[in-house]
């Protein structure tokens, strides 16, 4: 039996990554504020690059049409290993 789990189509789920060692923080944020809270981060940290949960990159654009994202700064790498299981989330 697969479960199915409720996606909020209001909220996107970000995972933002933080120190190496640290992990990463989750957040949960409006839909319509991804342009916003990203400008946010973009002036705090520099470029950043985007991904999905699996360790996949996406384009800035592309957030919107998912359920989960990572962002890290452009800056550091983040190893495969470090992404979040599926349960995870």
């Amino acid at each position: 039996m697969r479960l199915v789990r409720q996606v909020n189509e209001d909220e996107i789920k970000v995972l933002q990554w933080t120190e190496p060692g640290s992990g990463w923080i989750a957040k949960s944020w409006p839909r319509g504020s991804i342009s916003l809270k990203i400008s946010e981060i973009v002036a705090q940290l520099g470029d950043l690059v985007f991904y999905l949960p699996e360790g996949r990159t996406i384009s800035q654009h592309e957030l919107d049409k998912h359920e989960a994202i990572c962002i890290a700064p452009h800056s550091i790498t983040v190893p495969q290993s470090a992404f979040p299981a599926e349960e995870e989330l």
